[in-house]
């Protein structure tokens, strides 16, 4: 990887003596350049289990069976709510016509 001087640009007026210090240790680098250096890095981190953490997917589906992504806050919400209503359309369908479902 190249590293480019950097010019110093200094405007003093009126002044006896003038000092800069100029810190080596910083590198700069073009994009290009940054790049090509990172081209090829693979960062590998494995998915979540139910024995360990790591990446997990999210889901909003309320109606999945996939065991390798988690439920969001929203999901859990809409299916509570669902079930909520189904139970109450159920116990009024069954308090209005109580025998016709024997």
């Amino acid at each position: 990887m190249a590293m480019y001087d950097v010019p110093d640009v200094i405007s003093v007026s009126d002044a006896t003596t003038e000092a800069a210090n100029i810190d080596q240790s910083l590198v700069y680098v073009t994009h290009p350049e940054l790049q090509e250096a990172i081209n090829g890095v693979k960062i590998e981190v494995p998915d979540a289990s139910l024995t360990k953490k790591d990446i997990v997917q999210l889901s909003n589906a309320t109606d999945g069976t996939r065991a390798n992504v988690a439920t969001t806050e929203k999901a859990v919400k809409t299916a509570a709510e669902t079930a909520q209503t189904n139970l109450t359309n159920h116990i009024t369908d069954f308090v209005k016509h109580p025998f016709d479902n024997i």
